[in-house]
């Protein structure tokens, strides 16, 4: 679609393009009678076509119209013009939190977190009870403006946009990273849909970083459909148990198993942000003390440094001196030789100790004591009959044999075990192929050798998954189908890409649920067909 910028488009003037998505551009208008600027929303051509598409615009465009809340971009007009399919919508004089989440490296304070989700969730718990449901909840269609308002925007265009001919997948429900995993099966969107992608948008602003990543939009959607969800506590470590449980909540697999509503999603994560408050508070702020006064206030004491107490040193005393140290010190070289005179060495159980004779001069002091000579003490050893008391035997070092004998065990042990788990995991690995024992084992196997451009391995893997699935399973059996066509595609395999996805499309057939998936099979099939 050729740029609209200079032209006028119904009664609005074209100032500049803002953005261009995968439905529609979005542009900033000028309406000369009421002297504002507005956003409008253009949808692109190619998808517009079909019969009934006309009636189901105005529809849906009426019930997004309806919607009256802070939090939700506020619609002024919808027509058609030629061959332009338009809504004219609220400006924001604000950036989006795509924007906020580039310029800060995608991380905020937990404070801005919980205005920002919280808002959004406000906007959505009214969309809900309205009977309007979003269906491509993400950080590009929430928009902050310039005075703090949230805004959310873009409600009911994946839902106008879901019978038309030609689409890629995440355009037509939603967006491939912040998709639940009922969108990716292709089933039936409730509202907690839009409170599993809310919770996405929540794990990324917290943690930095999306739940799920991966180089194709079908892996992606794979993931969150059967991978486990990675701790939010492991990668960032300040975050609480009731934080990281409200996340976990809203990220449930099952749509049962996330919060009722968006209000009640808000309500837990207010109260998690207030229990962290609370604890850093009482954290930063103990009980006070008084402080002690002039008179009472403790000193150091000069003579500190004299004693035998280094660990209580003030910061502001003087760097302590050899002199000053409990340590033995020479001071002067004529002066050593008294050393030897006066240290003691303790000897046995006697009471008075055995003097150390001096060192000779010029050496150093004898290691061992002289014979005992006219000055020794006198024989106190005991009479004849009374055997005499050996001196306690020094402990014998165990063998150095039985010091390694353990320690070589435990090496053969390891050897044995490092060996098992290579010709377990590595040789296939090596030798291609697929070694894995269930459904999900083989999934997880595709998803690793895809992201390290094991294009073939990923075949083998979705080979042997497919095997596990039992033919009644339609859907399973379409999405590994089309997962397979584009690892072969991947791989260079166009031919055998294209029978894939032929395949992945007789999987979908009387199954309206998904239809989604067979429009995203045979839109590979034209393409790699031209």
């Amino acid at each position: 679609m050729a740029t609209l910028v200079g032209k006028t488009v119904g009664k609005y003037e074209v100032v500049e393009r803002l953005g261009r998505g995968g439905m529609a551009a979005v542009y900033k208008g000028y309406h000369p009678t009421l002297e504002r600027y507005t956003a409008i929303k253009v949808l692109h051509g190619h998808l517009v076509e079909g019969q009934d598409f006309l009636a189901r615009f105005q529809r849906e465009a009426k019930a997004i119209a309806a919607l009256q809340h802070p939090n939700i971009v506020q619609v002024y007009d919808f027509d058609v013009k030629e061959e332009y399919y338009y809504m004219v919508m609220e400006f924001i004089d604000g950036g989006s939190l795509k924007d906020l989440l580039t310029d800060s490296g995608g991380t905020l304070p937990i404070s801005g977190i919980t205005h920002i989700v919280g808002e959004t969730a406000a906007a959505l718990d009214y969309a809900h009870r309205q009977g309007v449901i979003h269906r491509d909840i993400k950080p590009a269609n929430v928009l902050l403006s310039k005075g703090g308002r949230v805004v959310l925007t873009d409600f009911g265009i994946a839902r106008i946009m879901s019978d038309t001919q030609f689409t890629t997948t995440g355009a037509l429900v939603g967006t491939p990273a912040y998709m639940s995993p009922e969108q990716g099966k292709g089933l039936t969107i409730t509202p907690s849909s839009d409170i599993y992608s809310l919770g996405v948008i929540l794990y990324e602003l917290i943690t930095g970083q999306p739940p799920f990543d991966a180089d194709t939009p079908l892996s992606l959607i794979y993931k969150h459909i059967n991978d486990p969800l990675t701790s939010p506590r492991l990668l960032r470590k300040d975050i609480s148990p009731a934080l990281e449980k409200v996340m976990l909540t809203a990220l449930a697999k099952e749509p049962q198993d996330r919060f009722s509503t968006a209000d009640e999603m808000s309500q837990a994560l207010e109260k998690a942000v207030s229990q962290i408050a609370k604890s850093e508070t009482m954290a930063t702020f103990p009980e006070e003390e008084e402080p002690p006064s002039e008179e009472t206030e403790q000193k150091p004491d000069p003579d500190i440094y004299e004693k035998g107490t280094v660990a209580m040193e003030p910061e502001d005393a003087p760097e302590p001196t050899l002199t000053s140290q409990p340590t033995v010190a020479m001071e002067a070289e004529e002066e050593a030789p008294d050393i030897y005179d006066k240290a003691t060495v303790a000897m046995g159980d006697g009471d008075t100790p055995a003097e150390i004779p001096p060192a000779p001069p010029g050496g150093d002091p004898p290691t061992t004591p002289p014979a005992a000579e006219a000055d020794a003490p006198p024989d106190t050893s005991p009479p004849a009959d009374t055997p005499p008391s050996l001196p306690p035997e020094r402990e014998k070092p165990s063998p150095t044999r039985r010091r390694i004998k353990p320690l070589t065990i435990a090496l053969s042990v390891a050897g044995v075990v490092l060996l098992a788990l290579f010709l377990i995991f590595g040789l296939p690995k090596l030798l291609g192929g697929a070694d894995c024992a269930s459904l999900p084992d083989c999934q997880n196997l595709a998803d690793e050798r895809m992201g390290a451009g094991d294009f073939d391995g990923a075949v083998d893997a979705l080979d042997a998954a497919i095997g596990y699935v039992p033919g009644s399973e339609h859907p399973e059996n379409a999405h590994l189908w089309c997962l397979r066509g584009e690892a072969l595609e991947a791989s260079g395999q166009i031919g055998e890409a294209i029978n894939s996805f032929e395949e992945c499309i007789g999987w979908t057939e009387d199954d309206p649920g998904l239809e989604d998936t067979r429009m995203f099979a045979e839109d590979n099939i034209m393409r790699l067909e031209e």
